[in-house]
């Protein structure tokens, strides 16, 4: 059965490649801003079911669909992706003064052949040693 990718990360593809695995990569085409959702653990799995029902939706055979998306968190402020240079220079300037960091990523796995579909969004937070 075809594992795909759902996703352009180069990191993600790493992690693949690193355990083993062949995998094509198709990248979702969806527009992430247009799900909000006040908690920022939702927001991760609305998002990674989103770029997940995407990829699974362009598959006409029977495939191993995996798709994933990573929220940051400063305090109780919602980091995605920066939309400039200068706002990832202020998100790096944040890491670097020690501010902690909680990291959400939501995995979703869809088996197209059976439609059975599994997710996981782990945290892990990330603080400047003492």
């Amino acid at each position: 059965m075809r594992l795909i990718l759902g996703s352009s990360s180069l990191q993600r593809q790493d992690i693949l490649r690193d355990l083993g695995y062949e995998f094509e990569v198709i990248k979702p085409d969806v527009d992430e801003k247009s799900i909000r959702c006040a908690n920022p653990r939702d927001l991760a799995l609305a998002l990674a079911n989103l770029k997940a029902d995407d990829v699974a939706g362009k598959i006409k055979d029977s495939a191993i669909v995996i798709a994933a998306d990573s929220i940051v968190l400063v305090g109780d402020e919602v980091r995605e992706k920066p939309t400039s240079k200068e706002e990832a220079y202020k998100f790096l300037q944040d890491v670097s003064r020690g501010v902690p960091q909680t990291v959400v990523t939501a995995l979703v796995v869809i088996n197209t052949k059976t439609s059975e579909r599994r997710d996981r969004h782990p945290e892990s937070r990330i603080y400047e040693p003492d």
